[in-house]
């Protein structure tokens, strides 16, 4: 149940988004999200890709576009992350709570610690939080 639970979760938030991203100190990205399955092949083999572009605005109000692509992979149980360059690249996997409505993953870069947290508030609302350390 648990399974089919996660997978039907993160299918639903296939489409366009609104992204709106706060980095405290530094400046705001403001722009779209898109998720869509990139095959479907049952629950064990989804592979979504999730893309966003923005516009940067730095808080000394400097402005250009940005853009990030990764892919979200079903794994029985799990989502895994991964960045989406030539070669498949590890980001985090997705450990949810027992309601599936919040998911936490970690990701070591160099000396810095990337900590998100994933919260599914209804089918119109999701968010996503890192916190970095380091």
């Amino acid at each position: 149940m648990r399974r089919i639970k996660i997978a039907s979760l993160f299918s639903a938030f296939e489409g366009i988004w609104n992204l709106m991203r706060k980095i405290p100190g530094v400046g705001v990205v403001e722009g779209t999200a898109t998720i869509k399955p990139t095959f479907k092949n049952g629950f064990n083999n989804k592979l979504y890709l999730y893309r966003e572009v923005g516009n940067f605005k730095t808080d000394e109000g400097k402005q250009f576009e940005v853009s990030k692509e990764y892919l979200y992979e079903f794994d029985d149980n799990d989502i895994n992350v991964f960045f989406n360059e030539d070669k498949k690249r590890f980001f985090h996997n997705l450990n949810f709570d027992e309601t599936c409505t919040k998911a936490t993953g970690s990701h070591l870069c160099g000396s810095d610690t990337y900590d998100a947290t994933y919260t599914f508030v209804e089918p119109e609302h999701f968010t996503i939080e890192y916190v970095i350390k380091g």
